[in-house]
């Protein structure tokens, strides 16, 4: 059996919280991210690498260089318990420039993405996760659910809950893992094909959303979503467009029916404009119906300077 640390590698992005008004240095929820995943999902010496966010040093130097501090601080406690843990020091400004970096530099076939500020609640077989991936090229981002997944949970698109546009179980086949497949990127925890994001999902940023575009900070999620939606928009001629500029159309028509307030009309065109798409960027969950959360979120944390 190949060992985890020869095939995967966990990205562990952070910043400092509130950095422009009250600074939050000793981010507790770090460390418990770490050491949840780490023991909750028996990950052994697999490597975690925390990516400080760097775009503040010239204006808050010594802010920065306090944080760098603890975060080294809690490497080096991790490192004396058994857990591998560093700080990569080739990192990029945004999560976007962040992640991009990651992505063409990583040596490990496969990546967990894993922002600071998550607890795991159950185990699942990283193994056999990596295994799917392995045995399947059709297979190149596993989510980890937030949330129960029950039969609300799989009507309830374009929601809160659930913001993808196709959520069906994917047993035409076997995974060796229970797998949903579901449309879009999302930043929380999940497994994926680093060849993948750095030869298809790159290349289809610049296209669909260069940083002209981005929001920046910390919508790398919703960035990588544009260029999702923009290329069913390709692949659909029923007329509706994710350009649209009036609100209660800016998702166009949508396959299957949500329960949210700008639901589909279940056109046929947007339905297979839909699949091809997912098939195309091969984004699944990981479980079936009836399952419990893997994960919870921790808080609100996100960039607020």
């Amino acid at each position: 059996m190949k060992k985890l640390s020869s095939r995967l590698e966990i990205m562990v992005p952070t910043h400092v919280v509130n950095i422009s008004s009250d600074p939050y240095i000793k981010n507790e929820m770090l460390p418990r991210t770490i050491e949840s995943c780490h023991s909750t999902l028996k990950l052994e010496d697999v490597q975690f690498s925390i990516c400080i966010e760097p775009r503040f040093w010239k204006e808050y130097p010594e802010i920065m260089q306090e944080y760098h501090n603890y975060v080294g601080q809690l490497a080096s406690q991790f490192t004396s318990n058994g857990i591998n843990v560093r700080i990569k020091k080739d990192v990029a400004p945004l999560l976007r420039g962040n992640w991009k970096r990651f992505v063409e530099t990583c040596k490990k076939p496969y990546m967990m993405f894993l922002e600071h500020d998550w607890d795991f609640v159950r185990y699942v077989d990283t193994s056999s996760i990596l295994d799917c991936f392995d045995n399947h090229d059709e297979v190149n981002y596993v989510r980890l659910s937030r949330f129960d997944l029950d039969s609300n949970y799989y009507k309830s698109m374009c929601s809160y809950a659930n913001w993808d546009w196709i959520c069906e179980e994917a047993r035409e086949k076997d995974y060796g893992i229970p797998l949903t497949k579901i449309s879009f990127f999302s930043g929380n925890p999940h497994f994926a094909r680093v060849s993948f994001c750095r030869d298809f999902i790159v290349p289809a940023l610049e296209k669909y959303c260069p940083l002209t575009k981005s929001k920046g900070a910390s919508h790398l999620e919703k960035d990588i979503k544009k260029a999702e939606m923009y290329m069913i928009d390709e692949f659909r001629s029923c007329g509706f467009s994710n350009n649209s500029t009036d609100p209660g159309k800016s998702w166009g028509h949508q396959w299957p029916l949500s329960h949210g307030p700008h639901s589909g009309k279940g056109c046929p065109d947007c339905r297979q404009a839909i699949q091809k798409q997912q098939k195309i960027w091969g984004n699944f969950m990981y479980g079936h119906e009836g399952e419990a959360n893997i994960v919870s979120h921790l808080g609100d944390w996100c960039m607020k300077c």
